[in-house]
């Protein structure tokens, strides 16, 4: 089951990861070439009337990661990063892979314990710690892409 979905011109997340912590959702307006749809509904915590920590990881959405306190205006649109997680997020596109690769990416994710949501059968999210763990799953998806199993950017 994918983790998003798309309705008109808004972005949906289905499932996120911090599903049992969010309690509300904001909405970021997406860089005009990054997609045909304009906004990225995110799960978000409330916090205070118009601060919230993201519960989900952003897809579309550069320079906030899951956890970060985000600050938004009175329409609860996103305005700015109050405070960083820590989180580094990759996004990753698999096509054409087959039955035992994708398994076998699964599994070498798994092991690097990541936090991921699917945006489809062919494009997925995933968020880490910065540092040392960010290193292993940066490795982990350089190695697979010189391999041609996958193509993969950061959310910075």
């Amino acid at each position: 089951m994918d983790d998003f979905t798309e309705r008109e011109d808004t972005i949906v997340h289905l499932h996120p990861v911090w599903q049992d912590r969010g309690n509300d959702v904001i909405r970021f307006r997406l860089e005009p070439d990054s997609t045909k749809r304009k906004w990225e509904e995110i799960w978000v915590k409330r916090i205070s009337s118009q601060r919230f920590l993201v519960c989900a990881i952003p897809f579309f959405v550069y320079h906030v990661a899951l956890g970060d306190e985000v600050e938004t205006d009175e329409d609860q649109i996103f305005s700015r990063v109050v405070s960083s997680s820590g989180q580094s997020t990759f996004r990753v596109w698999i096509e054409g892979l087959d039955k035992d690769n994708r398994a076998r990416l699964r599994s070498g994710l798994s092991a690097l314990n990541v936090f991921a949501e699917t945006y489809s059968e062919n494009l997925f999210a995933i968020s880490v710690s910065e540092g040392d763990q960010a290193q292993a799953v940066a490795d982990f998806l350089a190695s697979n892409e010189r391999a041609g199993l996958l193509v993969y950017e950061t959310g910075q």
